[in-house]
């Protein structure tokens, strides 16, 4: 005779997934360190070469009027918290904060100082560190949810150029 065909069973449990976030006094905020995400070398958000001059960027930073980080974030995670946005050691740093108070899409626009600005000028590689400080509490994280990032620098310049359109004569 005919063997009967195999019977074949998928159990799918779905389990909620939680944490406790306990972060240590006086703030009473844990981290979620996302700087890992970007990879094991990180290149310079300006796409400079660690070491080298860039003479077209030392034109836009000499006559620069304005720099702003400019963030698209979809969060669906269901966590609310502070993304800070951080570089550097001791006393030269650069920190901008951004409060993810909803769910759902948000843009927003950090504007940057000129001690920013000076900053990310003398750091190359300028690779700043992405970090979700949450109040200390037990979380429930929403089934398919996550938290996108989409981060684009925006540059207003003041450069002055003459073009001579008749081919040097």
């Amino acid at each position: 005779g005919v063997s009967p065909p195999p019977l074949k069973a998928d159990l799918v449990i779905v389990l909620p997934l939680a944490f406790v976030a306990a972060g240590p006094a006086p703030k009473n905020v844990a981290e979620i360190d996302f700087s890992e995400l970007m990879g094991e070398n990180p290149t310079d958000l300006l796409g400079r070469k660690e070491g080298e001059e860039d003479k077209s960027l030392d034109d836009v930073f000499n006559n620069l009027k304005s720099m702003a980080m400019k963030l698209d974030i979809n969060n669906n995670l269901g966590l609310e918290g502070t993304l800070v946005v951080s570089a550097g050691t001791g006393t030269d740093l650069f920190r901008k904060e951004l409060v993810l108070d909803s769910p759902g899409f948000k843009q927003s626009r950090l504007d940057l100082t000129k001690d920013d600005i000076e900053f990310i000028k003398r750091n190359n590689p300028f690779t700043p560190s992405f970090r979700l400080e949450i109040p200390n509490g037990t979380y429930h994280l929403k089934k398919n949810g996550g938290l996108d990032v989409k981060i684009t620098l925006s540059i207003e310049t003041d450069i002055d150029y003459s073009i001579d359109l008749q081919g040097g004569k």
